[in-house]
């Protein structure tokens, strides 16, 4: 499994699943906590939500507490973390043009 197939990392209590961009899953057992101070992080990812960590390559829209992926699938965004969440989105749009 290679980081760029990594679409979001989705915590479940103390199950994590790892959601590919060929639509398997990997499931593991973790805290997102840990997931999110590590190198992870600044490969492209995104902490959105208590509940989950999004790779910045397979975000098709972003909206006031909501994310929707890609292929479709609705995130919740925490409203504390919104403005950061808008203003990293942007900048990595205007990275990539």
């Amino acid at each position: 499994m290679r980081v760029k197939d990594i679409v979001c990392l989705e915590s479940d209590k103390r199950k994590m699943i790892i959601h590919l961009a060929d639509g398997s899953q990997k499931e593991f057992y973790g805290r997102l906590k840990d997931i999110c101070q590590s190198d992870l992080m600044d490969s492209g990812f995104l902490f959105i939500h208590k509940s989950f960590v999004v790779n910045f390559n397979y975000i098709g829209k972003l909206k006031y507490l909501e994310l929707t992926l890609e292929d479709g699938t609705v995130l919740p965004v925490s409203p504390k973390r919104y403005k950061d969440i808008k203003a990293r989105y942007l900048s990595f749009l205007d990275a990539r043009v």
